[in-house]
């Protein structure tokens, strides 16, 4: 499948990505271990305020909500994302850059390599 991008929106993409690059390593610093993503869906909320987006709420299940033109539609469009890690705990996410590549650390010693072994592998393809 080939996906063609307007002039318009690659030049926003061109425009902002270093701003989008360090929000999303802002944002994969956020603790949010299984059944805690409080403080990452908190984050999220925040942001989409920031930008204008105040219609957006956290739901019961800590899904971060923004309804967009849904009134009176019959059909909607649902765009999910999964914000949980595999860190049980609520540090920070050990984040690695190589060649402009962010890429989770998973120390050697850690349970979660353990516990994860494709991780070893797919660090091993980088």
């Amino acid at each position: 499948m080939s996906i063609v991008l307007s002039e318009r929106l690659q030049k926003f993409l061109a425009e902002n990505q270093q701003y989008h690059y360090d929000m999303t390593l802002e944002l994969a610093q956020v603790p949010a271990p299984s059944n805690k993503e409080e403080k990452r869906a908190q984050w999220v909320k925040i942001w989409l305020d920031s930008i204008g987006a105040t219609d957006s709420y956290i739901d019961g299940a800590l899904n971060v909500v923004l309804p967009l033109n849904c009134d009176g539609c019959d059909e909607i469009v649902v765009v999910m994302a999964h914000m949980d890690v595999v860190f049980p705990d609520e540090t920070p996410l050990p984040l690695e850059v190589r060649d402009g590549k962010v890429f989770p650390r998973f120390p050697d010693s850690s349970p979660e390599r353990d516990e994860h072994p494709k991780r070893e592998k797919a660090d091993e393809r980088f």
